[in-house]
């Protein structure tokens, strides 16, 4: 607590319940008898193309002007994971919203919960923002320019229990499970089909441990967009000591893109 000018104990705007808040209500959203799990706001401005990829989109002929149009439609969006489905509320909830249902995806449950939504950006579309959310230990990414999903991604073993993006490269996310691992997207790259692992000692052909491991997957990684470029594990013979359930921080673990890829 920190002493205010008067000399009262200074307490935060939430604790006051009978003074004036700093924000307005515009708009209530309802869920037509479909419970809400997560949400997330639109999170980039006008000016983002100036700190993202550290600078360099703004360095391609018209991409500021253009993306400065991607912004004023988007800015205070907000995109919802529900049971049965995701969806994105345009401009403070002005429009009708955007709904991808799970009853369309053959890998999912219609009744499943979306459990944890994110936006994202790959540089090699940056004018068209996606949005990547989890169903149980499977991810999504839907693009919201052409309205389609673009990629969907396995090998989580577990329920997925949180969801991250680099506050810099938006094209990295971070998942973390219930199957002791944390692991880092890159929304650039293609899934893996075929595994491509060093081989162990003392056997000649290459490895089948596993993600667990922090190796390739021994089945198709997904389709679409996305590919897991690392995975965060305790050592050779396993990953966490327990479930991961959070990933707010993991970015300052990682550098660059450059640490996570190559």
């Amino acid at each position: 607590m920190e002493p205010e000018e008067s000399g009262t104990t200074y307490s935060p705007w939430y604790r006051k319940s009978k003074d004036i808040q700093p924000f307005v209500l515009f708009s209530a959203l309802h869920s037509n008898e479909t419970d809400f799990h997560c949400t997330a706001c639109f999170p980039w401005t006008p000016r983002s193309p100036t700190i993202l990829w550290d600078g360099q989109a703004a360095q391609v002929p018209n991409l500021l002007s253009q993306w400065e149009a991607v912004a004023k439609k988007w800015t205070g969006a907000i995109a919802v994971g529900a049971t049965g489905r995701l969806l994105i509320f345009p401009k403070l909830a002005t429009a009708i919203p955007i709904e991808v249902s799970l009853s369309s995806e053959s890998a999912l449950q219609p009744d499943a919960q979306v459990r944890n939504v994110a936006w994202i950006l790959s540089n090699n579309t940056p004018l068209e923002p996606l949005v990547v959310f989890t169903v149980s230990s499977v991810i999504t990414i839907f693009n919201v320019a052409t309205r389609s999903v673009v990629g969907r991604l396995r090998g989580h073993g577990g329920l997925i229990t949180s969801l991250s993006v680099h506050p810099i490269q938006p094209h990295l996310f971070c998942t973390t499970s219930r199957d002791f691992t944390t692991r880092i997207y890159d929304a650039t790259l293609e899934p893996v089909q075929v595994p491509n692992n060093p081989h162990w000692p003392p056997l000649p052909q290459p490895s089948l441990a596993g993600p667990a491991h922090g190796l390739h997957m021994c089945e198709p990684e997904g389709e679409g967009i996305g590919q897991c470029v690392a995975v965060l594990v305790g050592g050779r013979s396993g990953g966490h000591k327990g479930a991961v359930l959070c990933s707010v921080g993991a970015w300052n673990c990682l550098a660059s893109h450059a640490d996570v890829q190559h």
